[in-house]
Order: structure tokens, then sequence, then C-alpha cells
């Protein structure tokens, strides 16, 4: 936990943030020293005091964003442009991918193809009021069609 630094560079001293959060100075002490550890309303009311966020007082490092993942997002709000998410779109964003890569399939190509799959599959049964054997026939024509 990074009380210690935190407080230094606030200029908070264990007196202080105690009143802020409402415990004792002690108790503040023994937390930035690591004997004890806050508990969640604690350590709620330690993030308002000094002002941060709860993985900066806990040294959580922000994950790097793989470059996959900004991408497929860009094309998400290209394809989608505000609207619903549905398997064309997602067709359209693997599609995306495939001519990112120069024509090489991805891995992220692959998992929005298989999801574009799914996700179609669950709009033919919401909108579906015919037999399952209809749906199996129309997820075959679809399967089809992609090929």
């Amino acid at each position: 936990m990074h009380l210690q630094k935190l407080m230094a560079e606030r200029g908070l001293t264990d007196q202080k943030l105690a009143e802020a959060v409402g415990v004792h100075p002690g108790t503040i002490a023994s937390w930035r020293l690591g004997r004890n550890f806050p508990r969640g309303p604690q350590l709620m009311a330690i993030c308002q005091a000094l002002k941060c966020s709860l993985d900066e007082l806990v040294g959580v490092a922000k994950p790097a964003r793989h470059p996959a993942v900004r991408m497929a997002k860009k094309l998400f709000a290209e394809v989608t442009m505000g609207g619903a998410l549905d398997s064309q779109a997602l067709h359209a964003i693997a599609s995306g991918f495939h001519r990112m890569s120069g024509g090489k399939i991805t891995r992220m190509e692959v998992l929005f193809r298989r999801m574009a799959e799914v996700v179609y599959e669950v709009e033919l049964l919401s909108r579906c009021e015919s037999s399952p054997l209809e749906v199996y026939r129309q997820l075959q024509l679809f399967d089809e069609k992609q090929e």
C-alpha cells in the first residue's frame, strides 16, 4: 500500500488523516507501517481524504492497453456508430482486423467471427416463432453464406 507516499505528497499527518477518516492516529500509523490494513469503508474514506483512486492507494498499475484492444474499440465505434452490436457489426469488425493484418487471419478476427456466430444464433432464437428445426435450417444457411 502506498499510504505513506501519498500522505507525504499531500502533506498530511497521521492526525489530519485520522480526523478525515474517523479513526485514531495510531490506526493510521499502523496502516502506514504495514502492520494492519484498512477495511473497505475505511479504504474509501482514505481515498476520499487523499483524493486518489483505490488502485493508486494499493499500488495497482493500470494494465497496458494492447494494440488489438484499441483497434477493436475503434472498429466497434466505426461499425456500430453508437448503435446496437449485432452479428453484422461483429463480422465487420472481424473483417477490419483481417484487412489491417494484411490478409492474415488473426486471433482477434477469429474471436469476433465466433462472437458473430453466437450473436446471430441468439438473434434468430429471439425472433423465431418457428420450430427448433427451422432455427437449425436458418443457421445452416448462415454458415453456408459465411463460407
